[in-house]
C-alpha cells in the first residue's frame, strides 16, 4: 500500500523568499535565567480564552517549541509544573497609511535643431522648387501630478510573562521570573499565518534581559520558522514508519521493520497509517490473527481508506484459508 504522509508544514514557507518580517522583543528578567532549572507549564494569560480553546492550542505549541529550542523543560500538567507561563497574543485594528507623492508629466519642452531640404525640378525655361523643414523637438518634465497610495497594516502582539508557581500557593502571591513582549506590523491580519515567524525572530530572547527593545528581521523562508511551525516528532514518527514500509516492499528485514513501526507507534499510537504498516509486515510474516487486529484499528481510525479497505480483505483471505486448513 502506498503511503502519502504529508507532515511538512510548508505552505506558509512557499513563495515566500522575498517576504521578510520586522519583529520587535523587549524582554525582561529579574536574573539570570537557568531555562533548564524549571518546569514551565504554558497557560492562556488572554482574558476568557481556556486552555482547551483551539487557537491557544496552537498557538501554544509554537510557544513551546521555541522554549524547547531555548532549553526550557515544558510540562502539561500543573502538579508537575513550578513555573508558569501565561501567553496572552492579539491583533490590532486595520491602520490605513496613505501617502501623497509626485507623479512627473513628460512633453516637447521646445526645439533643438532643424533642418531643409527640397528638390528643383526644370522643365524648358522653368525651374520648379519644393523644399521641407525637419524641427528636432525636446522633451523633459512639463509638469506633475500628485498621486496617492493607501496601505492597510495590523499590529500582531505576543506577550509571555514567566512567573513561580507552586499549585498548593492559594494566595496566589507568585514572583515573576521574566517576561517578554513580541510585536510586529504588516500587511497581514492573519494572526495564524505570522504566529510562527514571531515566535522564531524571538524565542532567542525568552528569559533574557534585552535592555531594550530590539528589532530582528527574518525571512520568510527562515529555517527557525520551519522548525517552529513543524512538528519534530512526528517527523521522526514518519521516518521510521517510512523506513519499515520500505523494508516490507523489499521484503528483506522485516522483523527490523516491526522494531521501526514501533517506535512511530510509540509516539503515536493511534495513527491509522502507522498501524495499517505494522499490519501489512505481519500480514508478510504469516501473523494473519495480528496483521487482523492491526488492520481493523487502523480502519477505525481511517474508516475511508480505500488502500487499508483492500489490505483488510487481503488479510481476511490469508486468515480464513489458515483456518480452514487447520479445521481440517
Amino acid at each position: 500500500m502506498k503511503k502519502l504522509l504529508i507532515v511538512l508544514l510548508c505552505l506558509f514557507l512557499a513563495g515566500c523568499s522575498t517576504v521578510y518580517y520586522e519583529v520587535g522583543v523587549s524582554s525582561l528578567a529579574g536574573g539570570r535565567i537557568a531555562p533548564a532549572s524549571k518546569n514551565y507549564l504554558v497557560a492562556s494569560g488572554n482574558k476568557g480564552t481556556t486552555s482547551d480553546d483551539l487557537q491557544f492550542i496552537e498557538f501554544a505549541t509554537y510557544v513551546k517549541r521555541g522554549l524547547a529550542e531555548k532549553g526550557f523543560k515544558i510540562v502539561d500538567k500543573p502538579e508537575e509544573a513550578n513555573a508558569i507561563i501565561f501567553l496572552s497574543y492579539g491583533i490590532g485594528n486595520p491602520v490605513e497609511h496613505t501617502y501623497t507623492y509626485s507623479v512627473p508629466i513628460y512633453g516637447q519642452t521646445g526645439v533643438s535643431s532643424s533642418y531643409t531640404t527640397g528638390n528643383a525640378y526644370s522643365f524648358g525655361n522653368n525651374t520648379n522648387f519644393s523644399a521641407s523643414t525637419t524641427y528636432m523637438p525636446t522633451y523633459g518634465t512639463v509638469g506633475s501630478s500628485l498621486q496617492q497610495i493607501t496601505t492597510v497594516t495590523y499590529r500582531r502582539y505576543i506577550n509571555l510573562e514567566a512567573y513561580d508557581f507552586d499549585i498548593t500557593n492559594k494566595a496566589n502571591q507568585n514572583t515573576q521570573l521574566w517576561k517578554t513582549e513580541i510585536e510586529s506590523s504588516g500587511w497581514s491580519g492573519d494572526l495564524r499565518a505570522v504566529f510562527p515567524p514571531l515566535v522564531a525572530a524571538s524565542f532567542q530572547f525568552f528569559g533574557e534581559n534585552t535592555r531594550r527593545k530590539v528589532y530582528v528581521k527574518i525571512q520568510g523562508n527562515d529555517k527557525r520558522i520551519f522548525d517552529i511551525a513543524t512538528d519534530k516528532q512526528l517527523v521522526l514518527a514518519v521516518k521510521y514508519n517510512n523506513e519499515a514500509y520500505g523494508l516490507y516492499k523489499k521484503g528483506i528485514e522485516l522483523e527490523r521493520g516491526i522494531e521501526l513501526v514501533d517506535k512511530a507507534l510509540e509516539m503515536y499510537p493511534d495513527n491509522g497509517i502507522f498501524l495499517s504498516t505494522k499490519a501489512e509486515i505481519l500480514y508478510k510474516l504469516g501473523d494473519y490473527n495480528s496483521a487482523y487486529d492491526y488492520i481493523k484499528r487502523g480502519l477505525e481510525l481511517e474508516p475511508n481508506h480505500l488502500e487499508m479497505k483492500e489490505d483488510l480483505k487481503r488479510i481476511e483471505k490469508a486468515l480464513n484459508k489458515t483456518n480452514e486448513e487447520a479445521n481440517k
